[in-house]
């Protein structure tokens, strides 16, 4: 009888411990996802700003070119400006775009490092950090400040954006997918389901 009862006790406190540790290594999968999305929501938003910067330098292109077109086809010549005055205007426009790029590009290269040392829990981290790599990649490539530079990098902006949209819509799913395929928390749980086998048979057996 107090073997019984001696044994019912040690099965208890096993599985009290069991059942902690499985809590623990939850709550540790659990805290580490979220980090790594923080971490990228955190990058990301930097990135965000730089490509702010890039949306608004080509909304200064494209309306220094409807400009451009307005004042050329002015039946008055009087009424636009010469073809020098143009061109030293957009001459100073493409040299301050120049100069915005390159320290864009300086920011850019802090960013980037930043990305590519997070620490990537699953797989699907690491190909939303590739997608923004390959926008910074865009970014350092570009030379001018053209219509086609900027509309090849919303490209690759767009295309990373989508990336992380569907990484975070998915972000339960990944969570509970790395809980229930936990090599250490199947083993737990193993453990704990043949306590409850071995302490139905004794109670059945009367041992």
């Amino acid at each position: 009888m107090i073997s019984s009862v001696l044994w019912d006790i040690s099965l208890g406190i096993i599985s009290g411990v069991i059942s902690s540790v499985i809590v623990s290594k939850v709550f540790l999968i659990y805290g580490d996802n979220q980090k790594q999305l923080e971490i990228l929501e955190t990058n990301i938003n930097k990135i965000d700003f730089i490509h702010g910067e890039l949306s608004a330098m080509k909304k200064v292109t494209e309306v220094f070119h409807d400009q451009e077109i307005d004042m050329r086809s002015r039946a008055n010549p009087y009424e636009g400006a010469s073809d020098e005055e143009i061109l030293s205007s957009q001459e100073m426009t493409d040299d301050l775009q120049k100069k915005i790029l390159a320290m864009l590009k300086k920011d850019i290269d802090k960013i980037n490092v930043e990305l590519n040392h997070i620490f990537c829990v699953n797989q699907e981290a690491r190909v939303v950090i590739n997608s923004y790599s390959d926008y910074i990649r865009g970014i350092k490539k570009m030379k001018a400040c053209t219509f086609a530079a900027y509309n090849e990098i919303d490209e690759l902006w767009n295309r990373a954006d989508r990336q992380f949209e569907k990484y975070a819509r998915s972000n339960k799913k990944r969570l509970i997918k790395q809980i229930l395929t936990d090599r250490f928390l199947i083993i737990l749980c193993i453990i704990i389901l043949l306590i409850i086998v071995t302490a139905a048979i004794t109670q059945i057996l009367g041992i």
